[in-house]
Order: C-alpha cells, then sequence, then structure tokens
C-alpha cells in the first residue's frame, strides 16, 4: 500500500489519460472497421485519427514509465506501477496489430494495380500513398516499441542476477558466520575444563598444607 495520497498524484491521473486514450482508439479502430470501402476519404481521416492516437499513447506511456516516483512509497507500490506499464505497452502493442491488419489489405497484382491507378482520381491514389506512409510509420514505430521492451527484459534480467549474487554473499557471510560460533562454543568448552582442573589442583594443595601443618605440631608436641 502507497504512504501518499493516490487521487492526488499526478502519476494516476496520467495512467487514467492513457487508459482512456486507449478507449478513444478502440472506438475509433471499431468505427473504420465498419468504413465498407478504404479509399474513401473518412477511412483516411480515421487512419490519420487513429494514428496520432497511437503515438500519443506511446509518448504517455514513456513518460508513465520514466516520470520520477514520489520518496514515500513502498516496494510493492513500485511494483505494482511497473505492472500498469506493462499491461499498457501490451495494449499498444495489441492496438498497433489491430490498425495493421486492418491497413495491410490482400496485395493487388501490380498490373491491376498501375491500370486502376490510371483511372483513380488523384484523391483515391494519393490517399493510398498516404496510407502506406502510415503503414511505413506504424512499422518503425512498433520496431521502437520492441526494442523498448527487449530493453526492459534485459533490465529485468540483470536486477535478477544482482539479487542473486547478493543472496550468495550473504549465504557466505553466515556460513562463516556459523564456523565462527562452532569455533568459539570450542575454545569455550576446552577453557571450561581447564578451569575445572585448576581448581582441583588449588584444593589439593590446600589439604597438603594442613597435613604438613599437622604433621609439625605432632612432632613439637611430641618432642616437647
Amino acid at each position: 500500500m502507497a504512504l501518499i495520497d493516490v487521487d492526488s498524484d499526478p502519476w494516476q491521473s496520467e495512467l487514467r489519460g492513457c487508459e482512456n486514450l486507449s478507449y478513444e482508439i478502440t472506438e475509433f479502430l471499431s468505427t473504420r472497421s465498419r468504413e465498407p470501402n478504404r479509399t474513401t476519404d473518412n477511412y483516411a481521416r480515421l487512419s490519420t485519427n487513429i494514428r496520432v492516437r497511437l503515438k500519443q499513447f506511446s509518448v504517455q506511456i514513456q513518460q508513465l514509465e520514466n516520470g520520477p516516483l514520489p520518496r514515500l512509497i513502498t516496494g510493492e507500490e513500485r511494483e505494482r506501477r511497473m505492472r500498469e506499464v506493462e499491461t499498457l505497452k501490451s495494449r499498444l502493442v495489441r492496438l498497433q496489430n489491430q490498425f495493421e491488419d486492418r491497413v495491410n489489405h490482400p496485395r493487388i497484382p501490380e498490373y491491376a494495380e498501375q491500370s486502376s491507378s490510371i483511372q483513380r482520381p488523384f484523391g483515391e491514389a494519393s490517399g493510398a500513398i498516404e496510407i502506406k506512409g502510415q503503414m511505413k510509420t506504424l512499422e518503425e514505430e512498433q520496431d521502437k516499441g520492441l526494442e523498448a521492451l527487449s530493453k526492459i527484459v534485459s533490465r529485468q534480467k540483470q536486477i535478477a542476477e544482482t539479487i542473486g549474487g547478493e543472496v550468495e554473499t550473504q549465504n557466505e557471510i553466515l556460513d562463516d558466520l556459523a564456523v565462527r560460533i562452532d569455533s568459539t562454543d570450542t575454545n569455550l568448552v576446552t577453557e571450561t575444563r581447564h578451569v575445572a582442573i585448576i581448581d582441583r589442583k588449588d584444593a589439593t594443595c590446600g589439604y597438603w598444607v594442613i597435613i604438613i601443618l599437622l604433621l609439625i605440631a605432632i612432632i613439637v608436641v611430641w618432642v616437647i
């Protein structure tokens, strides 16, 4: 649970804005799919609007991913936000695929395309050129998105390797500490035994002193 006010968090507001934009793109795709002819001005206009919003959607996702996080935030909340960004990235790829599937129509034979382009009005020919340009732009953006996703996976792998190395180091420290504790216990037992032996020796010496004094006293009494 985050330690900040979620309602006043700009990150949450940007997240909701991204989600609303994705819903808007979905509506445009649905409207365009109902167009009977892809060469109409309305179809071209819808395609342009979708392309612009897809670009905006991609930029907003990058801002969510690279934007500063509040200081008072838990690790759990940080992980939740990363998952939200990954979900939005997947949604972006899905929307781009839907857009490209609609644009990538079955290819017309070259001779038929050339003959029909002679008879088509100039507006329709320019519309086809615009669509091809949009397709190329979207392909480039998709390549960039895949490259960014690859970098994320690589960064997560590096983090996992770092954590694994730290765990191994801590295990080595614990093992060394256990060995030292065992050695200390052994030394303590040995020293305890030495103290017991010294105590017994001290008691024996006292007895011998008393015996010698008694012998001296007996001899003195006997002489007197």
